[in-house]
């Protein structure tokens, strides 16, 4: 019989890579879709609370904001999609 690989607690450095590349990517599309929406309808909080959540996320498990998030934090306006 096969043995499995014991799963491991924490991301490798490279999986925390992998992760941050996949969680930008993810970003951008999330990005894009909400910029076709109007900022007040159901299907535009949906969007803004996934892309939220992706950046906590990324935040979690690296330990700082990701690169994306701290552009929009520096803007005087605040961010438009976090």
């Amino acid at each position: 019989m096969a043995r499995r690989s014991s799963r491991h607690l924490k991301m490798y450095g490279s999986e925390r890579e992998t992760f941050l590349r996949a969680a930008t990517a993810m970003h951008r599309v999330l990005r894009d879709l909400m910029a076709e929406l109007a900022t007040s309808g159901d299907d535009y909080l949906a969007v803004s609370e996934l892309s939220q959540a992706v950046c906590d996320a990324v935040e979690r498990l690296t330990g700082e904001v990701p690169p994306w998030a701290q552009v929009a934090m520096s803007m005087p306006n605040g961010p438009r999609s976090a």
